[in-house]
């Protein structure tokens, strides 16, 4: 897979790749970079201008979501790819949905923020699904659990053949 400049990415650091890329997706960020090149001086053109950028913005920022989530949805996450996942939700939140403003006036930046929202449940759900094993709670790999269990069960041979002799009569 490319990634920016045409440079090759390799599919195992796709999604850590793509995490840098969503920090760029930011609307302010895009707003910035495509209005240093379309503003007209003329200050009469500059609202329908701001509006085309508004629109522009919105249109790339949704294009380049949708991308992101085909990318995501295209791969085996495995759980070592985990974090990587999990940080892609956290870029997603930070730098993408919270720096979308809807009104009523501007429903495509609803949609992009519904969008958003919508990536950032399927991915949450593909967390909760490829979730690492190391994250579940396993009392037998913990060592101090297994010494507690193992002088457990010897505690528990004491006490039946403590009680088989004593049923029999003989010595305690």
């Amino acid at each position: 897979m490319c990634g920016p400049l045409g440079i090759l990415i390799p599919t195992t650091q796709l999604l850590s790749s793509l995490s840098q890329l969503l920090t760029l997706m930011k609307p302010s960020s895009l707003r910035q970079y495509l209005g240093s090149e379309t503003l007209p001086p003329c200050r009469e053109q500059q609202p329908k201008a701001s509006a085309e950028l508004d629109h522009k913005v919105c249109y790339l920022c949704y294009s380049l979501l949708t991308l992101a989530g085909v990318v995501v949805s295209c791969q085996d996450i495995t759980p070592d790819q985990w974090g990587d996942l999990q940080l892609l939700c956290l870029q997603l939140d930070r730098h993408v949905s919270t720096h979308i403003r809807e009104s009523p006036q501007a429903m495509h930046w609803t949609r992009l923020k519904d969008l958003a929202a919508q990536t950032y449940i399927r991915w949450q759900e593909l967390l909760a699904h490829c979730q690492p094993q190391a994250q579940y709670f396993n009392p037998w790999k913990d060592n101090s659990l297994r010494l507690l269990a193992e002088a457990g069960s010897e505690q528990g041979s004491r006490n039946r053949r403590k009680q088989r002799t004593e049923a029999r009569g003989g010595p305690v």
